[in-house]
C-alpha cells in the first residue's frame, strides 16, 4: 500500500500524469456523422460516416478521399471496422472477404492498425476498395463481410452511412 502511495505520488508531483481508472474504459458513444467536406488548406474532398466508441464489438465507419484531379472515380474508398476489447483479437489474422447481396467483393488491401489504452486496446482493420468494388458494396441490400473467421454484416445504421458515403462521392458533390 505504502509503494502504491509514493508510486501515485510521484506520478502526480513529478510527471504531472494522472492514473488510470479502476476496471475497463469503455469508449464513449457518439452518434454517427455525415461529413463532405473541402479542407481549405490543402483543397483535399472528404466524404465519410463516422462514429467514436461503440462498446466491444466490430463496427465499420466509411471514407473517400478525391484523388489528385479532384474527382472519386480514381479514389480508394476504405471500410474502417473497429473493435475495443481487453486484448488484441485480429492483430496476426486479419483478412477480410466481403460479400455484396451474396456476391463476393475483393479489397484492394488490408492492414490492421492498432493502439493500447488504459484497461484494453482498440484495433481496427483498414479494407482498401477500388471505386467500382465500393459502389457496389454501396448499392447492395445485404453487405456481410468475414474477419479471419468471424463473420458480420452491417447494421441498417451502417448501410445507411455506406449508401450516403457510395452517393455522395457519384456524383463528386461538393459541400455547401
Amino acid at each position: 500500500m505504502r509503494m502504491k502511495l509514493l508510486a501515485t505520488s510521484f506520478c502526480l508531483l513529478v510527471t504531472g500524469c494522472t492514473l488510470p481508472p479502476h476496471g475497463p474504459v469503455t469508449p464513449p458513444q457518439a452518434i454517427p456523422k455525415f461529413r463532405n467536406e473541402v479542407d481549405r488548406f490543402t483543397g483535399q474532398h472528404e466524404v465519410s460516416w463516422l462514429r467514436v466508441g461503440q462498446g466491444s464489438g466490430l463496427y465499420a465507419n466509411f471514407v473517400a478521399r478525391a484523388d489528385k484531379s479532384g474527382s472519386f472515380k480514381g479514389s480508394t474508398p476504405v471500410i474502417l471496422l473497429t473493435r475495443y476489447g481487453r486484448s488484441w483479437k485480429y492483430l496476426k489474422c486479419h483478412d477480410t472477404f466481403w460479400l455484396a447481396d451474396g456476391k463476393r467483393v475483393a479489397t484492394l488491401d488490408t492492414r490492421h492498425d492498432g493502439s493500447v489504452y488504459s484497461g484494453g486496446v482498440n484495433e481496427t482493420i483498414i479494407s482498401q476498395f477500388s471505386y467500382e468494388q465500393f459502389q457496389t458494396l454501396a448499392a447492395a441490400q445485404n453487405v456481410e463481410y468475414k474477419v479471419c473467421n468471424d463473420e458480420f454484416m452491417l447494421y441498417p445504421a451502417e448501410m445507411e452511412g455506406l449508401k450516403q458515403v457510395g452517393q455522395a462521392i457519384a456524383t463528386s458533390s461538393k459541400p455547401r
